[in-house]
Order: structure tokens, then C-alpha cells, then sequence
């Protein structure tokens, strides 16, 4: 499962985006967040997200991944057949171009409280200004919240 987020400043027409890759028990794979210069809007924000977000795990995918996002109109647009006349068009068409690298996909919105990972991930993107992706080890912090969000019935490991 792909969860990602992001988080967006209005001032500054500047966004950060957060996502980690679980697999089937909740054990993290992998964690990524990278930064997102002139942004129009937090919709948009949410749309890079999940594109970056799938660039960051496409190599690493061998089977079917599920993406989940808190935005329910990038979720709409990701699941059109047809091609989307929003402003999200390009983010869109590059994030179903990647998909389909994939063995399968699914794509589904996923309520707030279910993303708190993703978002704290955005939220440190913001606080130290730069990019990167962590495949082995990973910081306590995101640890904890992961096994706060399993409620105990996920397995969380800090080894890859």
C-alpha cells in the first residue's frame, strides 16, 4: 500500500509531499518526501504527491499496489477512463503512464486520520527543506506512527 500527502503553503505557491510504501502486513518499505517549487494549489500539491509518490516506489514494486490519497477529486481523476480537462491533466496522465508499469493498481481515497504517516512525512519535507527516499532504516518517529495508525495488527520492522 502506497500512502501519500501533501502539504501545501499558499504564501509561498510552495508545497512538500510525503509517501511510504507498506506491504500486505504494514510493514514499511519504503518512505520518501521531496519538495514542490511554484505550486498553483493544494489540489495540486495532492496530485504531485501521488505522482512523485509513485516515481519514488515504481522500481521497487513487484506486485499489486493500492494508492491512497485524502483528496477524493484526485482519486475522481486518477479513476476517470477518459482523459481529465481539470488542471490536474498532466500530473494525471504521467501518474496513469506509471501505473501501468505496474503489475496492478488500485487507487482509493483514504479519510485523513488514515494518512497521518504520509502527512507527517510531508511535514518533515517542510521543516528541513529538501528531498529524499529511505529504503532500510527508517527514523523512529515514522515508526511510531505507523504502528499507531495499525493499531496493532500490522508488523513494523526498522529493517528493510
Amino acid at each position: 500500500m502506497l500512502n501519500v500527502d501533501a502539504s501545501f503553503s499558499i504564501e509561498e505557491n510552495k508545497g512538500t509531499w510525503g509517501a511510504v510504501l507498506r506491504d500486505h502486513e504494514g510493514k514499511v518499505l519504503v518512505i520518501a518526501w521531496g519538495l514542490i517549487n511554484h505550486c498553483l494549489n493544494a489540489e495540486m500539491a495532492e496530485g504531485i504527491a501521488v505522482l512523485e509518490g509513485v516515481k519514488a516506489i515504481i522500481a521497487l514494486a513487484s506486485t499489486h499496489v493500492v494508492v491512497e490519497c485524502d483528496n477524493a477529486n484526485v482519486i475522481k481523476e486518477l479513476k476517470m477512463k477518459d482523459r481529465s480537462n481539470s488542471q490536474l491533466v498532466f500530473v494525471i496522465s504521467d501518474t496513469k503512464d506509471l501505473l501501468s508499469l505496474l503489475p496492478g493498481y488500485k487507487v482509493q481515497k483514504v479519510n485523513r486520520a488514515g494518512n497521518f504517516v504520509a502527512h507527517d512525512i510531508a511535514c518533515f519535507c517542510k521543516n528541513v527543506g529538501y528531498g529524499g527516499v529511505l529504503l532500510d532504516s527508517f527514523p523512529s518517529r515514522v515508526l511510531e506512527r505507523v504502528n499507531r495508525d495499525c493499531k496493532g495488527y500490522c508488523i513494523v520492522d526498522s529493517a528493510g
